[in-house]
């Protein structure tokens, strides 16, 4: 059984692919890098803006949140 990827796992893919390790990148570009990955996570909730194709910026905006706070705890367990 294969284990599906985190919405965590999918937008940090694609900040990386998108040269993220190296620059910024927009919210956008990674919101729509994310949404063709997995529209089903990165989509609106509500079916007349899941027609129009577009992403949930917030959606990556918020995980990409998380897992900076995230890296700030472990940060602080194990320090370099």
């Amino acid at each position: 059984m294969e284990k599906e990827l985190s919405k965590m796992d999918i937008a940090l893919y694609a900040l990386y692919k998108l040269g993220g390790a190296t620059k910024k990148v927009h919210t956008e570009d990674i919101a729509w890098e994310a949404y063709q990955f997995a529209k089903e996570k990165f989509s609106w909730c509500l079916p007349k803006f899941i027609r129009l194709g577009f992403p949930d910026k917030l959606t990556v905006l918020i995980t990409l949140e998380t897992a900076h706070k995230e890296k700030q705890k472990v940060s602080r367990r194990f320090p370099s």
